[in-house]
């Protein structure tokens, strides 16, 4: 049992905050109610650790001599119109297969925090979307990024690398890698807002 709760966190969330401007709201909200619900931990934001000066971690618990670190992803279909007196304008991100890479690879990132970090106690990777296409199963399963699919149900496991037809501006800088552990995808509702692409859910993968 962590002493972190990232689901009490998100669910307080929800009742405050249905959608976010970017993903660097998405980033402050959450922190702000981790520091809520652990007042006397050290919450930092774009944390570079000291086991490696080339990562920066989304938000770093530091909680006595235990440190949680969490990564978010933040991806959008369009909406644009006020919401809770506050107008919003979501773009439409799409290239859900670098979305997908990107989110697999932050689980791949903490498992090195987990390797290096002497203080580590767990992880979390989440992301949060309204785009329905990277929790719904593929009609085919001919993709470039099969491997990286992290629909409903999906377990994702072992070394995971794009098919040999990926182009070079989806896998440049998106190189295969290999996760230790083994990550089953489970997506959760987060809000539901009166207009189209309004269903919000998120998929929270924790590592320990």
């Amino acid at each position: 049992m962590t002493l972190i709760d990232i689901n009490k966190a998100l669910e307080n969330l929800k009742m405050s905050k249905k959608i976010f401007h970017s993903e660097a709201d998405f980033q402050f909200s959450l922190a702000w109610e981790l520091q809520k619900i652990l007042p006397n931990a050290k919450i930092r934001l774009e944390y570079c650790p000291i086991f490696d000066k080339d990562m920066h971690i989304d938000i770093y618990v530091i909680d006595g001599e235990q440190s949680f670190p969490i990564e978010l992803k933040y991806k959008t279909r369009k909406i644009e119109q006020p919401i809770d007196g506050e107008q919003y304008k979501l773009k439409n991100q799409g290239a859900q297969d670098i979305g997908r890479f990107d989110f697999l690879f932050d689980i791949h990132r903490i498992e090195k925090a987990k390797a290096l970090d002497p203080k580590f106690k767990a992880g979390y990777a989440i992301m949060l979307t309204n785009d329905s296409l990277y929790w719904k199963r593929p009609s085919s399963k001919e993709t470039v990024d099969a491997a990286f699919r992290i629909h409903e149900g999906k377990t994702v496991v072992g070394k995971l690398s794009w098919t040999e037809n990926a182009g070079n501006g989806t896998t440049k800088g998106r190189n295969p890698f290999e996760l230790q552990g083994e990550y089953h995808m489970s997506w959760l509702p987060y809000s539901s807002l009166n207009t189209n692409c309004g269903d919000f859910k998120y998929c929270l993968i924790e590592v320990i």
